[in-house]
C-alpha cells in the first residue's frame, strides 16, 4: 500500500491515497488515517486509526507501544493522559487532514490551512456527532422497551454506535422520563 504521509509538528500523518475521501459535513477526508506520535523522553509511542463511519470520524485503534532502548514501558499515567485528550485529538486531525469540496470534479487539499477554513471544518465534524433530540430519545426509548434482553445490545445494534453510547441514550432517556428508572 503506497502511503501519502503529512506532518503536524512531530505528528505524522499517513493514509492511502487511492482510498475515497469521504464526506464529514460538508467537507472530507481520507477514509482511513494513521497518527504516529514518537513520544518523547520516557513516553510510548502512539499510533491511532481514525477511520470515518457513516460521516464521522471515529478513532478505530489505539497502540501505545514501548521503546526499550529508552526505557519507556507503558504506564497507566499514558493511558489516563490519552483517554482526556483522544477526542480532541481526533477532532484536530481530522481539521488538519481535511479536503474541500472542488465543485463536481472532487476534492481539494488546503494546506495550510486559513483560520476560517479550520473553523469551518471543525463545525463540520462536531456537526457529523449524534444530536441528542427529545425525538431521538423516544426512538431510544422504544427500542429499549421494546427489546428482548440484552437490551443495550439492541440500542447499540439499532443505533450504530458503543455500548457505552447506548447506555448514556438510556440514561439520558431515563432523565427526559421515557423510561422507568
Amino acid at each position: 500500500m503506497a502511503s501519502q504521509t503529512l506532518w503536524w509538528g512531530p505528528w505524522e500523518l499517513s493514509f492511502d491515497p487511492s482510498d475515497p475521501i469521504v464526506p464529514v459535513g460538508e467537507h472530507g477526508m481520507p477514509k482511513v488515517v494513521t497518527v504516529s506520535h514518537p513520544g518523547g523522553g520516557l513516553e510510548p509511542l502512539l499510533r491511532l486509526e481514525i477511520q470515518v463511519w457513516n460521516g464521522t470520524p471515529v478513532c478505530s485503534k489505539v497502540e501505545l507501544i514501548g521503546k526499550s532502548e529508552a526505557g519507556a514501558q507503558v504506564r497507566v499515567k499514558h493511558l489516563k493522559t490519552l483517554a482526556g485528550v483522544l477526542e480532541d485529538l481526533v477532532e484536530q486531525v481530522c481539521v488538519n487532514l481535511g479536503f474541500d469540496r472542488n465543485g463536481d470534479t472532487g476534492w481539494t487539499t488546503a494546506f495550510p490551512l486559513a483560520v476560517e477554513t479550520q473553523r469551518s471544518r471543525r463545525r463540520a465534524v462536531s456537526g457529523s456527532r449524534r444530536k441528542i433530540t427529545r425525538q431521538f430519545l423516544e426512538r431510544v426509548a422504544a427500542v429499549y422497551r421494546d427489546a428482548e434482553a440484552p437490551r443495550l445490545d439492541a440500542v447499540a445494534v439499532e443505533f450504530d454506535c458503543s455500548e457505552r453510547s447506548a447506555a448514556r441514550y438510556v440514561a439520558k432517556a431515563r432523565e427526559a422520563g421515557l423510561l422507568d428508572g
